[in-house]
């Protein structure tokens, strides 16, 4: 547990331009003027997508100096498949992809996670009644019928977004169609943390919560009857995966290019994820294998 704990991650909206290959040796130069494709899943809600981010279109070619056209898709895994196919040079994938990239199931690894909104800000909380015995995450594997997974209403992400080890996932995964719990708001989930008996239906001692979307911090202080006693690192937002042929100047280019549009006013509200900054791209050098893995299975939208 102690390295995923250090793996703390403070920024959220954060732009990582990957390439595909992991190779020492680097592509050619893309044909200079050549236009850029980019898939980007879901669109603002309620409005007309390639209008809505005419804007950072706009923005964008003028930055690379190059015409830049999105495709919109249904979800990450479309997006993806674009990107496996050619027929884009950057993808918009989730941030968590890493997560699964072991297991090899592609569409399980890009689908699923992204809400309307394009908010990636979740932030996974344990948190314990002040007697609970419960110290850590650790203490999950003790007695996991005393744990309640709770899910908000509405919330489209899933509870596992978080960096979790290979064994930690499979462990959640298969706690979360026992002993997921919903609850309509954030007192309604604090209420359940701390009812007992036949009310609960069973002892909750501990909630697994995505606690920095719903503000369940505001009632962790001192003389609280409830504590955290473990957090997940905040994982980066939004990635742009490149293609195989997208040298790391395009590459470079364009994620400084959308790292100041976050930064403007007028765009800032056409930036998926609410924005993005540069981090190294060796921070998620696994995610350069994304589309060198091999699988029987045809990757399909969800």
């Amino acid at each position: 547990m102690n390295h995923l704990l250090q793996r703390t991650f403070s920024m959220i909206g954060i732009v990582m331009i990957l390439g595909a290959s992991a190779s020492a040796q680097e592509v050619v130069a893309y044909p200079a003027g050549k236009e850029i494709s980019i898939a980007l899943p879901g669109a603002i809600e309620g409005d007309d997508p390639q209008l809505a981010y005419a804007p950072l279109r706009e923005f964008l070619s003028e930055r690379v100096n190059r015409k830049v056209e999105f495709r919109f898709v249904r979800d990450e895994a479309a997006a993806l498949k674009l990107l496996k196919a050619g027929k884009v040079e950057f993808a918009q994938i989730a941030s968590e992809a890493y997560v699964r990239l072991k297991t090899n199931e592609l569409a399980n690894v890009v689908a699923g996670v992204m809400r309307a909104d394009g908010n990636y800000g979740f932030q996974t909380s344990l948190v314990v009644r002040q007697e609970s015995e419960m110290q850590s995450l650790e203490d999950v594997r003790l007695d996991a019928r005393r744990i309640c997974i709770l899910r908000m209403k509405g919330l489209q992400g899933r509870f596992y977004n978080s960096p979790f080890t290979d064994e930690e996932f499979k462990i959640w995964e298969e706690l979360k169609p026992k002993l997921m719990r919903q609850a309509a708001a954030m007192d309604g989930l604090r209420k359940l943390l701390l009812s007992k008996g036949e009310e609960a239906r069973f002892e909750v001692d501990a909630v697994l919560v995505m606690d920095s979307d719903f503000g369940f911090q505001g009632v962790l202080k001192e003389d609280s009857d409830v504590r955290e006693v473990w957090r997940s690192p905040v994982f980066p937002g939004p990635v742009i995966a490149a293609g195989p042929d997208i040298d790391k100047l395009l590459r470079v280019e364009l994620g400084t290019a959308l790292a100041l549009a976050s930064r403007s006013p007028e765009l800032i509200s056409c930036t998926p994820g609410g924005g993005y900054k540069m981090v190294p791209e060796q921070t998620f050098d696994v995610v350069r294998e994304m589309l060198k893995i091999e699988t029987t299975e045809e990757l399909q939208p969800r």
